[in-house]
C-alpha cells in the first residue's frame, strides 16, 4: 500500500488479503487513502489497476478483526476478478475441489476468516494463508488443460490431482 496513509484498521485488514494476491502471482493493486464512503463507521481506500481503472474498499469499524478481513477479501476478490479478466482464469482464489468453475468466497468460521467454498460451504484455508499452493495447483491444472505432461510433483498436490 503505497498512496497515502491507508487507515490502520483498513490496512490490517487488506494485508492477509494482499499476502494472497502475491502468492497467487497477481500483483497487488496500488492503495490509495480515500475517504469516499462518507459513513461515519467506515473507512475507505482506493484500488488502482495499472490501467488507471479503480474500485473502492471499505470496512466497518464496529466489526471484529476477523469479520473486516472477510469483508476487505470480497471486495479485493472482486478487483482481482476484474484484473484478470481476458488475461487468466477469473476464479481466484480457486478452490482445488472445483478448479475449472467459482472461485472461493471469502467468509467467518469460528473466529477466523476464510476462504470457502460457495457450493459445500468447506472451508480450505485462512485468509492469507494460501502461501502459494493455488498458483502451484493452478500451473498443474493450466498444464493438464493444455495436454501438456505435468513435472514430477511431491506433496499435497498429488492427492488433489489424484482426485480428479
Amino acid at each position: 500500500m503505497d498512496a497515502g496513509v491507508v487507515d490502520e484498521l483498513l490496512s490490517e485488514a487488506m494485508a492477509p488479503v494482499l499476502r494472497d494476491l502475491r502468492s497467487a502471482g497477481i500483483a497487488s493493486p496500488r492503495v490509495e487513502d480515500r475517504d469516499w464512503t462518507e459513513l461515519p463507521d467506515s473507512v475507505s481506500a482506493m484500488l488502482w489497476s495499472p490501467d488507471g481503472s479503480g474500485v473502492g474498499v471499505h470496512v466497518s469499524r464496529s466489526l471484529q478483526g476477523f469479520e473486516r478481513v472477510a469483508m476487505v477479501a470480497d471486495q479485493v476478490q472482486e478487483w482481482a476478478i476484474e484484473e484478470l479478466w481476458g488475461q487468466a482464469p477469473t476464479n481466484w482464489p480457486m478452490y482445488p475441489h472445483h478448479p475449472d468453475s467459482h472461485p472461493m468466497t471469502a467468509t467467518t468460521r469460528d473466529g477466523t476468516a476464510v476462504w470457502a467454498c460457495p457450493a459445500d460451504r468447506g472451508p480450505f484455508a485462512p485468509i492469507g494463508a494460501l502461501r502459494g499452493q493455488l498458483s502451484r495447483l493452478r500451473r498443474l491444472v493450466v498444464l493438464l488443460v493444455r495436454g501438456r505432461p505435468l513435472p514430477m510433483i511431491r506433496g499435497r498436490e498429488n492427492v488433489v490431482i489424484a482426485a480428479y
